[in-house]
Order: C-alpha cells, then structure tokens, then sequence
C-alpha cells in the first residue's frame, strides 16, 4: 500500500485529535490541528514536545522512503532505457 500526502497528513491530524482527547481538551472533534496543537502545548508542553519529535520522525521517514522510491524508479528507467538502446 502506498501512502499519500493526504494519507499522511490525514494520520498526522488523527495523532493529534487522540492526543487532544486524551488529554480532556474539550470539543477536539470540531477544532482543527493548528488550535489543538496550540491547547496540547498549553496543556502539557511535555506531551507537545513528544508529539513534535513524533511528527519529525515520522515525516523524516516518510521523506526517506519517498526518496528511495524516487530512486528505484529512476534506476529501473535508466536500466530499461539502456537495454532499449541496445537493441
């Protein structure tokens, strides 16, 4: 399975609804992300800054794999380009 953009920013926002309701934040289901960052940190900055380190990593990862992908399929166009030109 392949994820989106819109997958992982979907994901992202999810992470930070459940942050939100765990921590009792009232109404997170009709707030966006941005205003329920801004009441976790106010809330538990402790929490927040894990969140955060959460979202770097994950993208970092997400970056990474997207690269590598990028990659494959370069090297895979190349290898077919080349062996079109042999024949």
């Amino acid at each position: 399975m392949t994820m989106t953009k819109l997958d992982l920013i979907e994901l992202l926002a999810s992470a930070i609804q459940n942050t939100a309701k765990k921590l009792g934040i009232s109404d997170s289901d009709w707030k966006v992300p941005e205003d329920l960052l801004k009441e976790i940190a106010e809330v538990n900055p402790k929490v927040y800054s894990l969140l955060q380190e959460y979202f770097e990593a994950y993208l970092q990862c997400y970056q990474d794999w997207t690269h590598e992908k990028i990659s494959i399929r370069k090297n895979a166009l190349i290898t077919l380009l080349n062996e079109v030109n042999k024949l």
